[in-house]
This record gives structure tokens, sequence and C-alpha cells, in this order.
């Protein structure tokens, strides 16, 4: 007699009434919504009754009503959800959930030339090293989580698992040599037991580098102010000092620099290639034209920005 093998195979069945939050961990004073997920019975025929907080929500419950909206506290606050559900002919089932509030900001710069009295941001360039800094607020019972006690997860472009790890909260990049080639960076964080998730996404645009033209003395150094109004001088000597902003290097050393007045090259010093100084008595009475080029080559597409200064000569 042939004997056949008995197999055996094992089924999953789903859970009557499950609750989840959308975000999962919504940020301070945030709109979340919380779900009710009736696989085993129609929703629009249930009866839901929801409790927040340990209070009865009759304005959010009734027939249907399998969704409801709310709204985020303070950073470690904990709100508890709870629903019971009748089901039109079966029994009730109820199903809970804890909801903790957190925080999540990026911040980023980029390694690119600005001078160095410039107190605002260093822009991103194309072809430059960007540095993305996750900054979390995760509070457990009452427990700050230090960002090395957690775990990142990044994401660029289409490139999943880019940079994971313990403590992995900065991510450096390097933006595309095609100028105007937009990035798009998203991290995911959550803590070891994983009672919070939280996500943020950032579009990284490259900006065009700059070149700017001030007025410099030898005392005084250069007045930012003046980049924005027309040169007036006496006959003599001019001092100008020219600043590169947003070029994919740190380092003035990597640029070049030339300097012409109405259309004439000018001279510049090997050690200081960025200043200039013209002597007005060699010009003509009216507007002359004062030009700055800057140059960044040793990268695969060439960068470069120029700036025309108007000197208004008597």
């Amino acid at each position: 007699m042939l004997t056949l093998p008995v197999l055996a195979y094992a089924q999953v069945i789903p859970s009557p009434l499950s609750l989840s939050s959308s975000p999962a961990s919504p940020s301070p004073a945030a709109t979340f919504v919380i779900q009710a997920a009736t696989p085993t019975f129609e929703k629009d025929t249930a009866s839901f009754s929801w409790t927040v907080d340990g209070k009865s929500r009759p304005d959010l419950s009734g027939q249907g009503k399998n969704e409801i909206a709310l709204v985020a506290g303070a950073v470690g606050s904990q709100i508890r959800v709870s629903v019971r559900v009748s089901p039109a002919n079966d029994g009730e089932t109820s199903a809970s959930l804890v909801i903790r509030v957190s925080d999540l900001s990026l911040t980023w710069s980029g390694e690119t030339t600005v001078p160095r009295w410039y107190t605002g941001k260093a822009l991103a360039a194309s072809n430059s090293i960007v540095d993305i800094v996750a900054v979390p607020e995760f509070i457990i019972d009452n427990t700050r989580i230090a960002p090395e006690n957690l775990i990142y997860r990044w994401t660029l472009d289409e490139q999943t698992n880019a940079l994971s790890g313990l403590g992995a909260d900065v991510f450096r990049i390097k933006t595309s040599d095609i100028p105007g080639t937009q990035h798009q960076v998203e991290v995911v964080i959550e803590d070891i037991d994983r009672k919070i998730q939280k996500n943020k996404r950032i579009t990284i645009t490259p900006t065009l580098p700059r070149a700017v033209i001030y007025r410099s003395t030898p005392l005084g150094g250069i007045e930012p102010r003046t980049a924005s109004l027309p040169a007036v001088q006496q006959k003599g000597l001019m001092d100008f000092a020219g600043e590169a902003f947003f070029f994919p290097t740190v380092s003035k050393q990597d640029l070049a620099w030339s300097w012409d007045i109405g259309g004439a090259p000018i001279s510049n010093s090997f050690a200081n290639p960025n200043t200039a100084t013209i002597d007005t008595t060699q010009y003509p009475q009216g507007s002359t034209a004062l030009t700055l080029r800057v140059s960044y080559t040793k990268g695969l597409i060439p960068q470069s920005a120029s700036k025309i200064l108007n000197l208004f000569l008597p």
C-alpha cells in the first residue's frame, strides 16, 4: 500500500481590529489621523466608540467612523487611544494604541567657498560636499534619548539605505557635476525598542557660484555694503577686493582670479589675486567698468562667475 505524506498548511488569520497612526509619531501641534483597520468585517456597518486619554469621545464615535483626527501636544507627551467596535453580525472587539509625540529637523550646509566674515549659510554648489545633520527630539517615559543612541537609515535619491547605523546622525553627500541637479535626501530614525519612528525629507538644490566686488581700504579692509553701491572716488588710487561665494571648494587657492578695467587686464598680486588696485588718473572722466572673473576648473564641468562694478570717475 502506498502511503502519501500528510502536508500541514499554516494559515495566518488576520486580527479583527488594529489601530495605526499617520504619521506614526507626530510633531508638536501637528494633526494626525488614527485609523481602525477591520479586515474581517465591513467597517461601514460597524459602530465605533472612541476613547482618548481615558475620556470617551462621542463626538468622534458612530457608525462607520473608523478614522479620527487629533492634534499632538508637546514633545515627549503621549496620547492613548482606544476603540471598541460592534460589528453588525458579531460580538464586540477592541484595540488600543499609544502615540508618542517627537520632533525631527534636518539642517545642512555646503562645503563651499564663503568669505571669513560671512555669517550666512554656505549653500550647496554643483560637485560640492554637503553635510546633512539630523536633529531628533525623542523623549520616552520622560527620558530624552541621545542622538547617538538612535538608529538612522538614510536615502539619497533612488539609493535606499545609503547610510545606516546607530548614531549615524550626519550624512555627507556629493552633489552632481551637472548644474541645477536636485537631490532628495530622506532619513528614518527610530529608537532601539522601536517605540518611536520618525522620518524627514529635504531637497538639496545647488546654487550658481557668485563673485562680488567690494571697496577696500588698507586699514579697514572691505566694506560689505559697498557691493551694492556705485563706486565714486576722487582721482587717485582705489583698492578693491573680490569675494567668491559657493564654489565647490573651501579654499580660495583653488580658484583663478582675473581683473580688467575698461576691457584692459589689470596685473594683480600673486599672493592676493582677489585684490586689485587702480590709479584713476589713468582713465578719462565718466563711467568705467571694473570686471572680476572667478573660475574653478578642477571639477568635471568648469564653473565660473563674474561681476561688473561701474566706476564713476570725476
